[in-house]
């Protein structure tokens, strides 16, 4: 881990100033969800891997969130059992 923050728009400054493999974010963040937050990486940083973390899978989020170009979509209730190996094939890509 090279980096926290405590809102999406501190998430965007920290991803695009720090170039990490993969950024994991959430979407509820203040100032920026998360979703706009990836956006916005995605616009600086195109090959920028961001996978998004969530507690629903409310359907027009999974489609805000593909627009944005993430490369992944996690719901909190499966972070324990999936989170690494999602981490690790998003780095693959």
């Amino acid at each position: 881990m090279i980096g926290t923050a405590s809102n999406g728009q501190d998430a965007v400054d920290l991803a695009c100033a720090l170039a990490p493999d993969v950024t994991l974010i959430d979407i509820a963040m203040p100032v920026l969800d998360g979703i706009e937050a990836a956006r916005q990486i995605r616009l600086d940083r195109p090959d920028a891997c961001v996978l998004i973390l969530t507690g629903s899978s409310v359907a027009t989020d999974v489609e805000r969130a593909r627009r944005a170009g993430i490369a992944g979509f996690l719901t909190k209730d499966r972070i324990g059992t999936q989170l690494v190996g999602a981490i690790l094939e998003a780095a693959r890509r």
